[in-house]
């Protein structure tokens, strides 16, 4: 077809780039800032809601380099592995899609990021429970 494959009825422009293809792909690898935030909803889902502390490539003024706290939230049993062997200062490798959501608050329009979980690596062994613990 001459006009680019579109067909009689068919969307065109914005609404039709807007469906179709497209790639949400995130790699992340950093350290848990905290504890998961492990919860069922009401309809008995199992959630693990954390904090991901991503080191920055480029190193500020000062020689230090800063981090980006990024959320992340796993469902499902791979929320039952986080809750059962995550705990702050972990080294994980997350895989997974970035979801956005907009909503309306005081003071005007709220953006809300974060990282839905599909894979979970841990990248460091667990720490020793002290002989005290055992």
């Amino acid at each position: 077809m001459a006009d680019g494959g579109a067909r009689e009825g068919s969307p065109s422009g914005p609404a039709r780039r807007a469906g179709g293809r497209g790639l949400n792909v995130v790699s992340l690898v950093g350290r848990l800032a905290r504890d998961p935030d492990v919860r069922t909803t009401e309809t008995g889902i199992q959630r693990a809601w954390f904090v991901l502390a991503v080191p920055r490539t480029a190193v500020g003024r000062d020689g230090r380099r800063d981090a980006d706290f990024i959320p992340v939230i796993a469902w499902r049993r791979l929320a039952s592995v986080v809750a059962d062997h995550l705990r702050a200062g972990r080294l994980v490798g997350v895989a997974g899609h970035l979801r956005v959501e907009q909503m309306d608050a005081e003071g005007g329009r709220r953006t809300a990021v974060e990282v839905v979980a599909e894979q979970v690596v841990f990248l460091d062994a667990p720490p020793r429970p002290s002989p005290a613990e055992e």
